[in-house]
Order: structure tokens, then sequence, then C-alpha cells
């Protein structure tokens, strides 16, 4: 009897045992998952930057600048034909000059002249010396002239030579004397005169006006 009571008392403490030590037994971890993540935003493809187009020159701009060259062919017509004799009580038409002054041609001669445009360079730098004083424009414009005095064209800095010359600008003086030994010759004129040349001349115009 008192065996018996040893036996189940055994068997009750291997069981207590037992569940004790299965609620106690750790478990192996399992794999870790990582959070479900949304996939990284992309950005479209954005077109490459352009670079904005200049305004489209007004109709009026264009027309007046159409106009100026208009005026400064006729001026050259006027230089080769012949010296007009008036009647008496008759009065002379308005020059090329005359309109060209009273338009205030400044802003499209400026325009012309830093594109070489032709005609200006055709009417000759003597003309658009006087003409620029005409309208107050020197000082505004004699800085382009000088910038044109080393232009690879001789006939554009021959042309400078004699604007500087006639608008009487002593800062280009200096500039001037660089170039009196330019050997190149200027086409168009008789004798095949030099850019130095040119640049004597406008030099002389210079000390004649004390500057």
């Amino acid at each position: 009897m008192t065996a018996m009571r040893r036996c189940s008392v055994t068997v009750l403490l291997l069981t207590f045992c037992l569940a004790a030590c299965a609620g106690t037994h750790p478990v192996a971890p399992g794999p870790i998952v990582p959070p479900a993540q949304n996939p990284p935003e992309t950005n479209p493809p954005q077109p490459p930057p352009q670079t904005p187009s200049p305004p489209p020159r007004s109709t009026q701009t264009s027309a007046r600048l159409d106009r100026v060259r208009e005026l400064l062919r006729e001026r050259r017509t006027e230089i080769k034909s012949s010296v007009r004799i008036l009647e008496p009580g008759q009065t002379a038409p308005p020059s090329a000059t005359d309109k060209l002054r009273d338009m205030r041609a400044l802003p499209a001669l400026v325009e012309l002249l830093g594109a070489h445009d032709p005609d200006l360079l055709a009417v000759g730098g003597v003309f658009f010396g006087i003409l620029l004083q005409d309208l107050d424009g020197g000082i505004a414009v004699a800085p382009l002239l000088v910038d044109q005095l080393t232009d690879a064209d001789p006939a554009r800095a021959a042309f400078a030579c004699d604007a500087l010359g006639y608008l009487g600008w002593a800062d280009a003086r200096v500039h001037l004397q660089a170039l009196r030994d330019d050997p190149r010759v200027v086409p168009g004129f008789a004798g095949e005169p030099t850019v130095g040349w040119f640049a004597d001349q406008a030099l002389q115009l210079l000390d004649k006006a004390g500057r």
C-alpha cells in the first residue's frame, strides 16, 4: 500500500514537473519578416529646360528700321546728284538728313551700327558723325564706335575713325593713336588710303577742336 502511494506521488510529481517545464520552455523564434514597404516614388522624367526665344520684333520697329535704311539710301543719292539751283521763291524739299532728324532716328541708327548694316556703312562715317551731333547722340554712340576701331573689316574701322573725328570725342584719342600705323587698305577710295590714314585724319580733327 505504501509502495503504491509512493508511486502515485512520484507520477504526480513527474506530471507537475513536465507541465511546468512545458509552460516555460522557450520557443525558437521564427524568421523575422520585415514590414511591407511601399515602392519608392519615382518622379516622371522632366523635359530639359528650354531657352526662351527672343520676342518677335514688332511690326512698328521693323518698319522704322526699313524707313531709316530707305533714308540712308536716299542720302547717298543726294550726295551723288548734282547741285539743284532753286528759282526765286522756291523752297528746297527736305533732305534725307532733315527727315532723319525729324524722325529722331538715333535708336534705329544705333541698332544699325551694331548690326554692321551696309546701308549705314555706305553713307560714310563723316555723315554719320555729323548726324549724331545733330541728334545729340555722340556721348551714347561714341563707345560703340571705339569698339569698331578694331574691327577685322578695314572699311568698318575707317568708318569709325571718320565718325569719331567729327564727333570730337576726346576719349577716342588714345584708340586712334594706336591705329596710326595700321597698314590695311580701305577699299572703295581713290589712292588706296589705309586705316592708319583715316585714324590720322580723325586725330587732326580732334586737334582742331581742341580735344
